[in-house]
């Protein structure tokens, strides 16, 4: 429905990441899916509304045990600049250019 939304008024969309994919169990490292559609049908989605796929975030399972106010959420809340780190190449090189054009 985003996507669809973003198109229609015609929001730049820089690309589509799957939030939440996979929890790895810090008992027996087995990687499960949290949610009933896995990374695979959201680059499947991104192809199909022709936009890129950026990858996958899993879910962290350590970051439900610390406070909501931590930093980046806390840095863009309180309206301070968050920075990427300047990689040659990669995914933070590639945002950094879309969102400076």
């Amino acid at each position: 429905k985003t996507l669809s939304m973003l198109q229609e008024t015609e929001t730049p969309i820089a690309g589509v990441l799957a939030n939440m994919a996979g929890y790895t169990c810090p008992s027996c490292g087995k990687v499960s899916n949290p949610f009933d559609r896995p990374a695979e049908d959201v680059r499947t989605l991104a192809e199909n509304f022709g936009v890129r796929f950026l990858g996958t975030v899993p879910f962290a399972s350590n970051l439900v045990r610390q406070p909501a106010l931590t930093g980046a959420l806390e840095a863009v809340l309180l309206n301070r600049p968050v920075t990427l780190r300047k990689k040659k190449g990669g995914m933070s090189r590639w945002l950094l250019e879309k969102v400076l054009k």
